[in-house]
């Protein structure tokens, strides 16, 4: 929210165009920069959606389907935007939400059918190509009688089916508890049952009517903290929730993939939130959440007034600081699931209290921001650290009170031993400590049952794997990933110099077009070994990795600058989306691939200090993530080889190199990518530490060089992590590979 009270929310959508499937590649502006933008020029609703619109159409957009909801002190916006077909613009639409009516955004346009004309004299807004690209695509015929831009534009729901709708099913049985909504539905979008067929409406309205001055900013924390409460959906009930009703379900690992139709219920409070907020522009207040809403405390602070409380971090995921408030919430949504319902009563019961005593203070100072602004910044500063003490402290009281399984100063009649519900223990199958008999048959089939299905899968790997084998070139195959990198670049073109009966190398590229001006390459195709893929989505690698014996991973994020001097990273290309989740997706198609024996990655100096300017950048934490893709990489390492130990049928093995440069440099002028380095000494150290202070860079051809010794040696450098830099005032003609090896390997070298 900006200084004149104009507040933006938004939710990524699943759209027809998407930057993800190349659309809108000629776009500069996405969602983040269109909110910074609406944000800095609107003194109204109007104006921020009017601006965004606007922006988007001139400069085009390139960003997945987005919806904005946009509210000022007199009126509220939904506005929907995504790439148009051209590549350089954008369509997008907006509708106002008028007098006592609500809306919910969860990850889908809701938006339907638009009133003409789109000049302010309707409740809607938008581009000029609405109709004239849906008609071009054969999605809407001028003879309907009327348009919806869901049903035209949007693929429906991110994520599997009720990810969208139950959560807007929630919110609207929270807020207007009068009415009366299905929780199932056939299908989220509108659609016809035959072509030239009316439309069957959406299972929801894109607005509903609610009593007028009936929703506050504490409605909203309500249903900010929906895990489906007391509703047949509710996320506390159930086998799944434990015995003590945990809503809590953490990320799907390798034995969901037996179950492809299997899903958890999407709830509206979440582990995975980041930060939540409530913006009221009617007074200029945000109220701000950070990790999940259910076991959060909301903190008001004024727009316009300076945050200086211990709330404004700086906060890593990495390293605790329980005087955040990010810590301090984090620390209470794990606590809790020591007992979980019988922890959120105190949470509850606490949290009533702190955020009365907040709203209290909102309503005393909040007419007296603009003549008092010191003492308002103060008060709500010194509130937030309150708060956050107090949260600290009920914290402490919940592992005091429920930790090992115990109730410690329980009310009257309540065992200090709390032990587990009957009906749990039933279902666990408590009643039969010692299985025997019809117990021991029902185990014994079940286990059959699952051998079957895992022989079943391991007949398949084992097919494919022959298949494989046979495809296998005798050749090394070499895989660079990131190839149109810089260092990539330098890396693919030294090597491919080296190519030959005995060596092949190949490269993995996000962009033909980039490929054929970097690399040289004339189809660019698998022909020439050029693999197009995005490794932050695992289903594109697999082709690229297959049969290939070395990978060299190279792909890192990379921010824009921003005229004002600022850094942002582009959505979908965070360090987390790109370093961290797109090393992780290349780690585990290599060790699926079952041909690759080395991973080489290049990470990056400096993961020791979390607070330096390089890991701040862009608020992205780039080596922070970094540096758990590096564990990542070690532990899977780790795990490949304990596992092929336990096999007698398996003698292959899986090893690693990280290499972590220092600065780089650019190429060598005149290397022409094959030219090979500066002839610098190379230094070898650890732990962000060189015995060269100064040496602090190395040139990108001479780490091409490194790591083209590292891929063509493979005796050296084995499952070694080390910093790596260079000294120019040193020149050596011939490098000791077998001393700089041994140095890779010495974690104690070199001594602070």
């Amino acid at each position: 929210m900006n200084e004149y009270s104009v507040g933006l929310c938004e939710s990524t959508c699943r759209s027809k165009f998407n930057s993800s499937h190349g659309d809108g590649n000629n776009g500069i502006l996405n969602i983040v920069d269109l909110s910074q933008l609406a944000l800095e020029r609107s003194k109204t609703a109007l104006e921020a959606v009017e601006t965004m619109g606007e922006l988007a159409e001139k400069y085009g957009y390139h960003d997945a389907g987005e919806s904005m909801l946009v509210v000022d002190s007199n009126s509220s916006w939904i506005f929907h935007v995504l790439p148009d077909d051209s590549g350089a613009g954008a369509i997008w639409v907006a509708q106002r939400v008028m007098g006592s009516e609500m809306a919910t955004v969860a990850n889908a346009f809701i938006i339907q059918d638009v009133v003409f004309p789109l000049d302010g004299s309707t409740l809607f807004l938008g581009s000029s190509n609405l109709k004239p690209i849906a008609e071009k695509h054969g999605w809407y015929d001028s003879s309907d009688p009327s348009f919806n831009f869901a049903y035209i534009y949007s693929w429906g729901e991110l994520g599997p089916k009720y990810n969208t709708g139950r959560r807007m099913w929630h919110s609207f049985m929270l807020l207007s508890p009068t009415q009366t909504f299905s929780s199932t539905y056939d299908q989220f979008l509108p659609h016809r049952t035959k072509q030239g067929q009316p439309l069957i409406p959406a299972p929801y309205p894109t607005t509903i009517s609610v009593r007028p001055n009936s929703i506050a900013a504490q409605d909203l924390f309500t249903v900010m903290r929906s895990f489906y409460n007391n509703t047949k959906y509710d996320l506390t009930n159930g086998l799944a929730s434990g015995p003590f009703g945990n809503p809590f379900r953490a990320h799907l690992g390798k034995g969901a993939m037996a179950f492809p139709s299997g899903r958890w219920e999407r709830p509206i409070a979440t582990w995975k939130t980041q930060v939540s907020y409530i913006v009221t522009p009617c007074n200029g207040f945000v109220w701000f959440a950070p990790h999940a809403a259910h076991t959060a405390s909301y903190l008001p602070f004024h727009v316009t007034l300076p945050i200086t409380s211990s709330v404004e971090g700086p906060v890593s995921i990495d390293m605790v600081n329980r005087s955040t408030a990010f810590w301090s919430n984090r620390w209470m949504f794990h606590l809790s699931q020591l007992n979980f319902n019988r922890a959120y009563i105190d949470i509850n019961a606490k949290r009533d209290i702190i955020e009365r005593n907040s709203f209290a203070l909102v309503e005393k100072y909040q007419h007296t921001v603009q003549s008092h602004p010191v003492t308002v910044t103060q008060v709500m500063n010194a509130n937030a650290n309150v708060v956050i003490a107090q949260w600290n402290a009920l914290c402490d009281s919940i592992i005091v009170k429920y930790g090992e399984g115990n109730c410690n100063g329980c009310q009257a009649g309540v065992p200090r031993h709390l032990g587990y519900p009957a009906w749990w223990l039933k279902d666990v199958g408590f009643s039969n400590p010692m299985p025997t008999g019809e117990v021991v048959k029902e185990a014994v089939g079940k286990k059959k049952n699952v051998e079957k299905v895992v022989k079943k899968a391991g007949d398949k790997h084992v097919e494919q794997k022959k298949n494989v084998e046979k495809a296998v070139d005798t050749r090394l195959n070499v895989l660079i990933t990131g190839a149109t990198g810089r260092t990539g670049t330098e890396l693919y073109k030294q090597l491919n110099l080296l190519a030959s009966s005995s060596f092949q190398i190949r490269g993995l590229v996000r962009n033909v077009s980039k490929a054929r001006e970097r690399l040289g390459c004339d189809k660019c195709d698998e022909s020439e070994g050029i693999y197009v893929a995005d490794v932050t989505k695992i289903k594109t690698l697999g082709p690229a990795f297959n049969t290939a014996n070395v990978v060299v991973i190279i792909t890192g994020s990379y921010p824009n600058q921003l005229p004002n001097g600022s850094f942002v990273y582009p959505k979908g290309g965070t360090p987390r989306e790109v370093d961290y989740l797109g090393t992780n997706n290349q780690v585990i198609t290599a060790v699926q691939s079952t041909t690759v024996t080395r991973i080489v990655l290049v990470s990056s100096m400096g993961t020791t200090d979390p607070s330096s300017f390089l890991n701040l950048l862009g608020n992205g934490y780039g080596l922070s993530y970094k540096l758990n893709a590096e564990v990542y990489l070690m532990q899977q390492t780790m795990e490949y080889v304990m596992a092929s130990s336990s096999s007698s049928s398996s003698s292959s093995q899986f090893d690693y190199t990280i290499v972590k440069p220092s600065g780089l440099l650019s190429a060598v002028p005149g290397s022409g990518g094959g030219g090979g380095g500066t002839n610098a000494s190379y230094l070898i150290g650890h732990s962000d530490r060189l015995r060269c202070l100064e040496c602090m860079n190395i040139s990108r051809s001479d780490l091409a060089l490194f790591l083209e010794h590292v891929v063509l040696n493979l005796d050296l450098f084995k499952n070694a992590r080390f910093d790596l830099s260079s000294n120019p005032g040193v020149i050596v003609s011939d490098r000791d590979w077998n001393t700089l090896s041994t140095q890779a390997g010495d974690v104690a070298y070199p001594q602070p």
